[in-house]
């Protein structure tokens, strides 16, 4: 039996090879990421291996995907605990008077960003994707 030697394979049978491993490390790739942030950000996930994300103490993927929109603060942070930061709508966009973020980025690269925006004490936005940097 002839072993496979991927320099005299043919182009067919190294793209097949190649969309055979980038299936086997979407379908490994944890469901949940992409729940939260969508393909597209979970495909940068997997490119830049997860940034370099710092997490509020409390925090998970899983207790983030229980928040919806009209959720007051109190219900969130006992949800989530307390984030790393909170911030007020300094510049004026509508929708919104403080943002709360419960990850950041250790050396300020490439992070996995989870923000909840609130107006009167509401969520009013749910912002989680990779941000890229």
């Amino acid at each position: 039996m002839k072993s496979f030697s991927f320099r005299n394979a043919s182009t067919a049978k190294k793209t097949a090879l190649c969309y055979g491993v980038a299936i086997f490390l979407l379908s490994i790739y944890p469901a949940k990421l992409a729940l939260i942030e969508g393909w597209g950000s979970a495909i940068w996930d997997i490119i830049y291996c997860g940034g370099d994300t710092v997490y509020s103490s409390e925090y998970s993927d899983c207790k983030f995907l229980q928040v919806s929109k009209g959720m007051s603060e109190a219900e969130v942070k006992d949800l989530l605990g307390e984030p790393l930061d909170t911030y007020p709508n300094k510049y004026g966009h509508a929708g919104w008077d403080i943002g709360m973020r419960w990850t950041k980025s250790a050396y300020d690269s490439h992070y996995r960003m989870r923000v909840l925006l609130f107006q009167h004490d509401v969520v009013t936005e749910k912002h989680a994707e990779f941000y890229l940097d």
